[in-house]
């Protein structure tokens, strides 16, 4: 016996499908991807992108939106590029010692 795992059935041949048990499991709910976020996406992105907490902090409701609106699968890997997107923009602003508005970050 043995598992395999895979993110579309498409790229498995149709003799080897035949033979497999398929169990879909679901991905995370929009929450638990907020709490992925909050405790460990955001944070790590922060770092790469070589930025401090005090510039940039994004909030629940930000991070809802980006997932509602940016990201559709049902892992984290999009979020994750999202969010580094967010940073590389924030941290292009402030190597070209530019304003950006920490504000819109934060939508109330």
């Amino acid at each position: 016996m043995f598992i395999a795992t895979a993110n579309s059935l498409s790229s498995i041949q149709p003799a080897l499908l035949d033979r497999m048990e398929i169990i879909e499991i679901s991905g995370y709910s929009t929450e638990e991807k907020i709490h992925i976020a909050k405790d460990h996406l955001v944070a790590k992105q922060r770092k790469e992108h070589g930025l401090l907490a005090k510039d940039v902090t994004i909030n629940q409701k930000v991070l809802q939106y980006i997932i509602s609106k940016y990201t559709k699968e049902s892992g984290v890997r999009s979020l994750d590029r999202t969010i580094a997107s967010v940073m590389r923009n924030i941290a292009k602003h402030k190597a070209m010692e530019e304003e950006y508005k920490k504000p819109c970050l934060k939508r109330k």
